[in-house]
Protein backbone atom coordinates (compact mmCIF):
# COMPACT_ATOMS: atom_id res chain seq x y z
CA UNK A 1 0.00 0.00 0.00
CA UNK A 2 2.76 2.76 0.56
CA UNK A 3 4.38 1.58 -2.43
CA UNK A 4 1.07 2.21 -4.06
CA UNK A 5 0.24 5.26 -2.63
CA UNK A 6 3.62 6.70 -3.80
CA UNK A 7 3.12 6.17 -7.55
CA UNK A 8 -0.28 7.16 -7.35
CA UNK A 9 1.42 10.83 -5.55
CA UNK A 10 3.81 10.79 -8.49
CA UNK A 11 1.82 10.65 -11.08
CA UNK A 12 -0.96 13.37 -9.57
CA UNK A 13 2.13 15.22 -9.78
CA UNK A 14 3.23 14.58 -12.97
CA UNK A 15 -0.21 15.45 -14.37
CA UNK A 16 -0.14 18.88 -11.90
CA UNK A 17 3.46 19.62 -14.20
CA UNK A 18 2.00 18.91 -17.38
CA UNK A 19 -1.52 21.13 -17.06
CA UNK A 20 0.96 24.02 -15.43
CA UNK A 21 3.49 23.38 -18.58
CA UNK A 22 0.58 23.62 -20.85
CA UNK A 23 -0.48 26.92 -18.78
CA UNK A 24 2.99 28.44 -18.96
CA UNK A 25 2.79 27.99 -22.41
CA UNK A 26 -0.36 29.05 -23.07
CA UNK A 27 0.49 32.62 -21.70
CA UNK A 28 3.58 32.81 -23.18
CA UNK A 29 1.36 32.15 -26.91
CA UNK A 30 -0.83 34.69 -25.91
CA UNK A 31 2.12 37.70 -25.27
CA UNK A 32 3.92 37.35 -28.60
CA UNK A 33 0.51 36.35 -30.83
CA UNK A 34 -2.54 37.75 -31.62
CA UNK A 35 -4.66 35.11 -32.08
CA UNK A 36 -4.46 32.27 -29.63
CA UNK A 37 -7.36 30.06 -31.18
CA UNK A 38 -5.07 29.45 -34.14
CA UNK A 39 -5.20 25.46 -34.88
CA UNK A 40 -1.22 25.65 -35.43
CA UNK A 41 -0.42 27.71 -32.53
CA UNK A 42 -2.64 25.93 -30.44
CA UNK A 43 -0.63 22.81 -30.44
CA UNK A 44 2.85 24.20 -31.39
CA UNK A 45 5.18 23.87 -28.38
CA UNK A 46 7.03 26.31 -26.70
CA UNK A 47 10.76 25.26 -26.63
CA UNK A 48 13.19 26.97 -24.20
CA UNK A 49 16.66 27.95 -25.28
CA UNK A 50 17.94 29.61 -22.19
CA UNK A 51 19.75 27.36 -19.74
CA UNK A 52 19.80 27.79 -16.06
CA UNK A 53 23.63 28.61 -14.76
CA UNK A 54 24.36 27.34 -11.38
CA UNK A 55 27.91 27.19 -11.04
CA UNK A 56 28.73 31.05 -12.53
CA UNK A 57 29.90 32.97 -10.17
CA UNK A 58 28.34 34.80 -8.17
CA UNK A 59 29.08 38.76 -9.06
CA UNK A 60 26.43 41.66 -7.84
CA UNK A 61 27.75 45.40 -8.06
CA UNK A 62 27.45 46.89 -4.50
CA UNK A 63 23.81 48.25 -3.63
CA UNK A 64 24.56 51.63 -4.00
CA UNK A 65 25.66 51.34 -7.14
CA UNK A 66 23.00 49.86 -8.10
CA UNK A 67 20.34 52.38 -6.13
CA UNK A 68 22.37 55.19 -8.00
CA UNK A 69 22.07 53.44 -11.55
CA UNK A 70 18.01 52.86 -10.82
CA UNK A 71 17.94 56.60 -10.04
CA UNK A 72 18.95 57.44 -12.96
CA UNK A 73 17.54 55.23 -15.18
CA UNK A 74 13.94 54.68 -13.80
CA UNK A 75 11.17 55.98 -15.87
CA UNK A 76 8.90 56.93 -12.85
CA UNK A 77 12.25 58.83 -11.18
CA UNK A 78 12.06 60.98 -14.49
CA UNK A 79 8.74 61.75 -15.12
CA UNK A 80 8.78 62.65 -11.40
CA UNK A 81 11.45 64.96 -12.00
CA UNK A 82 9.94 66.47 -15.15
CA UNK A 83 6.57 66.74 -13.31
CA UNK A 84 8.43 68.82 -10.52
CA UNK A 85 10.38 71.21 -12.99
CA UNK A 86 7.16 72.04 -14.26
CA UNK A 87 5.58 73.01 -10.82
CA UNK A 88 9.15 75.36 -10.15
CA UNK A 89 7.83 76.97 -13.45
CA UNK A 90 4.59 77.33 -12.92
CA UNK A 91 5.03 78.24 -9.37
CA UNK A 92 7.85 81.15 -10.86
CA UNK A 93 5.34 82.59 -13.13
CA UNK A 94 2.49 83.27 -10.48
CA UNK A 95 5.17 84.72 -8.51
CA UNK A 96 6.44 87.19 -10.93
CA UNK A 97 2.73 88.52 -11.05
CA UNK A 98 2.72 89.26 -7.39
CA UNK A 99 5.61 92.09 -8.45
CA UNK A 100 5.49 95.66 -9.72
CA UNK A 101 5.80 95.74 -13.56
CA UNK A 102 7.05 98.53 -15.20
CA UNK A 103 7.10 99.18 -19.16
CA UNK A 104 9.04 101.84 -21.11
CA UNK A 105 7.85 102.23 -24.59
CA UNK A 106 8.45 104.62 -27.18
CA UNK A 107 7.39 105.33 -30.60
CA UNK A 108 7.39 107.38 -33.85
CA UNK A 109 5.76 107.54 -36.60
CA UNK A 110 5.11 109.75 -40.11
CA UNK A 111 2.46 110.46 -42.02
CA UNK A 112 2.44 111.32 -45.83
CA UNK A 113 -0.21 113.59 -47.54
CA UNK A 114 -0.55 114.23 -50.89
CA UNK A 115 -3.02 114.94 -53.56
CA UNK A 116 -5.11 118.12 -55.05
CA UNK A 117 -6.16 121.08 -53.39
CA UNK A 118 -9.94 121.27 -52.47
CA UNK A 119 -9.84 125.18 -52.21
CA UNK A 120 -7.17 127.57 -53.65
CA UNK A 121 -5.61 129.69 -50.73
CA UNK A 122 -4.84 132.71 -53.39
CA UNK A 123 -8.25 132.98 -54.26
CA UNK A 124 -9.10 134.42 -50.79
CA UNK A 125 -9.77 138.04 -50.18
CA UNK A 126 -7.04 138.52 -48.24
CA UNK A 127 -4.21 136.61 -50.50
CA UNK A 128 -1.08 138.96 -50.87
CA UNK A 129 -0.87 140.00 -54.75
CA UNK A 130 1.90 137.98 -55.63
CA UNK A 131 0.45 134.84 -54.33
CA UNK A 132 1.51 131.01 -55.64
CA UNK A 133 -0.76 128.87 -55.08
CA UNK A 134 0.52 125.71 -54.10
CA UNK A 135 1.31 123.05 -56.68
CA UNK A 136 -0.40 119.96 -57.02
CA UNK A 137 0.95 116.42 -55.97
CA UNK A 138 0.51 112.98 -56.26
CA UNK A 139 0.73 109.51 -54.75
CA UNK A 140 4.61 109.84 -55.06
CA UNK A 141 5.02 112.83 -53.24
CA UNK A 142 2.85 111.26 -50.35
CA UNK A 143 5.55 108.16 -50.00
CA UNK A 144 8.65 110.62 -50.35
CA UNK A 145 7.00 112.66 -47.06
CA UNK A 146 6.42 109.02 -45.26
CA UNK A 147 10.89 109.43 -44.93
CA UNK A 148 11.90 113.00 -44.58
CA UNK A 149 10.38 113.71 -41.72
CA UNK A 150 7.84 116.36 -42.78
CA UNK A 151 5.07 115.59 -40.57
CA UNK A 152 6.72 113.03 -37.64
CA UNK A 153 4.29 111.38 -34.69
CA UNK A 154 6.79 110.74 -31.94
CA UNK A 155 6.67 110.03 -28.19
CA UNK A 156 8.10 108.64 -25.03
CA UNK A 157 6.41 107.42 -21.99
CA UNK A 158 6.25 104.94 -18.92
CA UNK A 159 3.69 102.10 -17.69
CA UNK A 160 3.93 101.29 -14.19
CA UNK A 161 1.30 98.31 -12.80
CA UNK A 162 1.37 97.78 -9.01
CA UNK A 163 -1.02 94.94 -8.20
CA UNK A 164 -2.79 95.17 -5.43
CA UNK A 165 -4.12 92.76 -2.83
CA UNK A 166 -4.80 90.78 -5.86
CA UNK A 167 -6.80 88.03 -4.24
CA UNK A 168 -6.86 85.60 -7.41
CA UNK A 169 -3.62 85.84 -8.18
CA UNK A 170 -2.50 85.21 -4.25
CA UNK A 171 -4.82 82.12 -4.29
CA UNK A 172 -3.19 80.77 -7.16
CA UNK A 173 -0.13 80.87 -5.86
CA UNK A 174 -0.65 79.62 -2.55
CA UNK A 175 -2.20 76.54 -4.50
CA UNK A 176 0.94 76.63 -6.50
CA UNK A 177 3.43 76.04 -3.20
CA UNK A 178 1.51 73.43 -2.29
CA UNK A 179 0.81 71.82 -5.10
CA UNK A 180 4.68 71.95 -5.95
CA UNK A 181 5.61 70.92 -2.30
CA UNK A 182 3.53 67.78 -3.03
CA UNK A 183 5.34 67.01 -6.36
CA UNK A 184 8.48 67.33 -4.26
CA UNK A 185 7.00 64.95 -1.50
CA UNK A 186 5.79 62.67 -4.41
CA UNK A 187 9.49 62.27 -5.95
CA UNK A 188 10.90 61.57 -2.61
CA UNK A 189 8.82 58.90 -1.73
CA UNK A 190 9.19 57.72 -5.35
CA UNK A 191 12.73 57.39 -4.45
CA UNK A 192 12.69 55.37 -1.22
CA UNK A 193 9.83 53.23 -3.18
CA UNK A 194 12.99 52.56 -5.57
CA UNK A 195 15.86 52.47 -2.91
CA UNK A 196 13.80 49.43 -1.41
CA UNK A 197 12.90 48.20 -4.33
CA UNK A 198 16.48 47.68 -5.23
CA UNK A 199 17.83 46.97 -1.63
CA UNK A 200 14.88 43.59 -1.16
CA UNK A 201 15.92 42.54 -4.33
CA UNK A 202 19.61 42.89 -4.13
CA UNK A 203 18.75 40.72 0.07
CA UNK A 204 16.89 38.33 -2.28
CA UNK A 205 19.36 37.71 -4.70
CA UNK A 206 21.92 36.89 -2.33
CA UNK A 207 19.50 34.24 -0.41
CA UNK A 208 18.68 32.88 -3.52
CA UNK A 209 22.37 32.18 -4.74
CA UNK A 210 22.88 30.77 -0.95
CA UNK A 211 19.67 28.65 -0.95
CA UNK A 212 21.19 27.14 -4.76
CA UNK A 213 24.61 26.85 -3.13
CA UNK A 214 23.04 24.28 0.00
CA UNK A 215 20.85 22.63 -2.77
CA UNK A 216 23.82 22.04 -5.06
CA UNK A 217 25.37 20.38 -1.85
CA UNK A 218 23.08 18.72 -0.78
CA UNK A 219 22.43 17.37 -4.43
CA UNK A 220 26.03 16.04 -4.31
CA UNK A 221 25.53 14.47 -0.95
CA UNK A 222 22.72 12.64 -2.34
CA UNK A 223 24.36 11.55 -5.20
CA UNK A 224 27.45 10.16 -2.88
CA UNK A 225 24.94 8.56 -1.11
CA UNK A 226 23.24 6.57 -3.35
CA UNK A 227 26.75 5.25 -5.10
CA UNK A 228 27.61 4.10 -1.68
CA UNK A 229 24.30 2.60 -1.40
CA UNK A 230 24.76 0.86 -4.63
CA UNK A 231 28.65 -0.57 -3.86
CA UNK A 232 27.46 -1.29 -0.65
CA UNK A 233 24.17 -3.82 -2.15
CA UNK A 234 26.68 -5.17 -4.64
CA UNK A 235 28.60 -6.49 -1.48
CA UNK A 236 25.40 -7.53 -0.26
CA UNK A 237 25.60 -4.84 2.77
CA UNK A 238 22.61 -3.11 1.90
CA UNK A 239 19.03 -3.89 0.91
CA UNK A 240 17.16 -2.93 -2.74
CA UNK A 241 14.83 -0.79 -0.29
CA UNK A 242 17.83 1.64 0.94
CA UNK A 243 18.85 1.50 -2.51
CA UNK A 244 15.43 3.05 -3.79
CA UNK A 245 15.41 5.30 -0.79
CA UNK A 246 18.49 6.90 -1.70
CA UNK A 247 17.92 7.22 -5.58
CA UNK A 248 14.35 8.82 -4.81
CA UNK A 249 16.38 11.42 -2.32
CA UNK A 250 19.04 12.05 -4.97
CA UNK A 251 15.84 12.45 -7.48
CA UNK A 252 14.00 15.24 -4.64
CA UNK A 253 17.55 16.43 -4.00
CA UNK A 254 18.06 17.28 -7.96
CA UNK A 255 14.36 18.70 -7.95
CA UNK A 256 15.26 21.28 -5.72
CA UNK A 257 18.31 22.13 -7.43
CA UNK A 258 15.96 23.13 -10.54
CA UNK A 259 13.49 25.22 -8.06
CA UNK A 260 16.62 26.84 -6.68
CA UNK A 261 18.03 27.66 -9.92
CA UNK A 262 14.91 29.12 -10.82
CA UNK A 263 14.31 31.25 -7.48
CA UNK A 264 17.76 32.83 -8.70
CA UNK A 265 17.17 33.54 -12.27
CA UNK A 266 13.75 35.00 -11.04
CA UNK A 267 15.25 36.86 -8.21
CA UNK A 268 18.09 38.33 -10.97
CA UNK A 269 15.96 39.18 -13.10
CA UNK A 270 14.01 41.41 -11.09
CA UNK A 271 16.39 42.79 -9.86
CA UNK A 272 17.39 43.90 -13.30
CA UNK A 273 13.75 44.77 -13.35
CA UNK A 274 14.18 47.68 -10.42
CA UNK A 275 17.74 48.77 -11.65
CA UNK A 276 16.31 49.22 -15.49
CA UNK A 277 18.52 47.33 -16.86
CA UNK A 278 16.36 44.53 -18.69
CA UNK A 279 17.01 46.50 -21.95
CA UNK A 280 20.54 46.97 -21.88
CA UNK A 281 21.55 43.44 -20.91
CA UNK A 282 19.57 41.85 -23.28
CA UNK A 283 20.54 44.09 -25.92
CA UNK A 284 17.40 45.95 -27.00
CA UNK A 285 17.80 49.91 -28.44
CA UNK A 286 14.72 51.07 -28.05
CA UNK A 287 15.29 53.44 -31.00
CA UNK A 288 15.53 50.57 -33.57
CA UNK A 289 12.09 49.10 -31.65
CA UNK A 290 10.33 52.52 -32.39
CA UNK A 291 12.03 52.66 -36.16
CA UNK A 292 11.20 49.34 -36.86
CA UNK A 293 14.61 48.56 -37.78
CA UNK A 294 17.09 46.27 -36.28
CA UNK A 295 19.72 46.76 -36.88
CA UNK A 296 21.58 44.20 -34.32
CA UNK A 297 20.13 41.36 -32.72
CA UNK A 298 19.44 40.75 -28.98
CA UNK A 299 21.73 39.19 -26.75
CA UNK A 300 20.24 37.14 -24.18
CA UNK A 301 22.75 35.27 -21.79
CA UNK A 302 22.34 31.99 -21.36
CA UNK A 303 20.93 31.16 -24.66
CA UNK A 304 21.89 27.83 -26.44
CA UNK A 305 20.75 26.86 -29.81
CA UNK A 306 17.77 24.81 -30.87
CA UNK A 307 18.37 21.47 -32.20
CA UNK A 308 16.80 22.49 -35.61
CA UNK A 309 19.48 25.36 -35.46
CA UNK A 310 22.19 23.05 -34.97
CA UNK A 311 21.43 20.86 -38.08
CA UNK A 312 20.75 23.94 -40.26
CA UNK A 313 24.15 25.25 -40.24
CA UNK A 314 26.44 24.56 -42.99
CA UNK A 315 29.69 22.53 -41.67
CA UNK A 316 32.36 24.41 -41.92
Amino acid sequence: MPAGSSVASAKQNVINSQTNLQLQQLLMKNAITRNVGDPILAVAPVIPTDTLQINEPFEVPPVEQLIQSALQKRPEIVQSRINLTNREVGLRAIKNLQLPSLDLYAFYGASGLAGDLNINPCNSPTAPPNCTPPPNTGYGHAFGNLFNSSAPDKGVGVNLNIPLRNRQNQADQARSVIEYRQAQMSAQQQENTITLQVRNAQFALQQNYAALQSAVAARDYASQNLDAEQKKYSLGASTSTLVLQASSALTQAESNVLAAATNYEKSRVQLDLFTADTLTKLGIDMGEAESGKVQKMPKVPGIVPSADQVTAQPKQ
